[in-house]
């Protein structure tokens, strides 16, 4: 064989195959990433779980009735149009704009 013989399949059968990485390390490195990218999954999913958790408790905490809350907070009704609202001053301008001709109730009642 020639030099030049020798040369070529150096350059031409040698050299190619040094830059490619053998396939066992190809594969390890797929299965790497792989878990990765199923950890990364499980993670958000994780995180899915415990948002949705923490969503209901917050929800279920601001379930009852309106109505219940809304006597609660309207403790004062208006003797002619028995219209409820929450307070005296309320009550006053109340009587300003609906009843301008009447007088309204002392705060005592």
């Amino acid at each position: 064989m020639q030099i030049v013989d020798v040369l070529f399949l150096y350059f031409v059968h040698i050299i190619p195959n040094t830059h490619s990485t053998p396939a066992p390390v190809c594969a390890i490195q797929r299965e790497k990433k792989s878990r990765e990218k199923e950890e990364e999954r499980m993670t958000r999913g994780k995180q899915k779980i415990e948002a949705q958790r923490k969503n209901a408790e917050k929800n279920q905490k601001s379930k009852g009735s309106q109505l219940e809350h809304r006597a609660v907070a309207l403790k004062v009704t208006c003797p002619i149009c028995k219209v409820q609202l929450a307070n005296q001053n309320q009550l006053g301008d109340h009587y300003g704009s609906k009843h301008p001709k009447e007088k309204p109730p002392s705060n005592s009642e």
